[in-house]
């Protein structure tokens, strides 16, 4: 891979760092899960393309503990945003991370 390639993927993996740390400042965050693992390779240096998915999970998991998110991960044909929010604020959470299974 070139040189500006690689530099180009750090700056996307940068952006969606970013938009993790500025929606977690929200009252309500609203994050997508490729987002939270731009975080997690940026921050933490944790590459779940690297990672098997029950390591993958329990990563998910703790960041939704730390920060009082939900998780709604549904298969594509049932997935809307408007009910993973509707849920996590139902259930008195801080915010969710929308993971749509397609």
């Amino acid at each position: 891979m070139n040189t500006n390639v690689k530099q180009q993927i750090a700056e996307w993996e940068m952006e969606g760092r970013n938009r993790v740390v500025s929606e977690l400042e929200n009252e309500f965050a609203v994050l997508n899960i490729c987002d939270v693992s731009d975080w997690f390779k940026v921050t933490m240096g944790v590459d779940f393309i690297e990672l098997g998915w029950e390591a993958e999970c329990k990563h998910i998991q703790k960041f939704c503990e730390n920060f009082q998110l939900y998780l709604y991960e549904v298969p594509g044909d049932r997935f809307y945003e408007w009910e993973g929010i509707e849920k996590a604020k139902s259930m008195g959470y801080k915010g969710v991370i929308l993971s749509s299974l397609s």
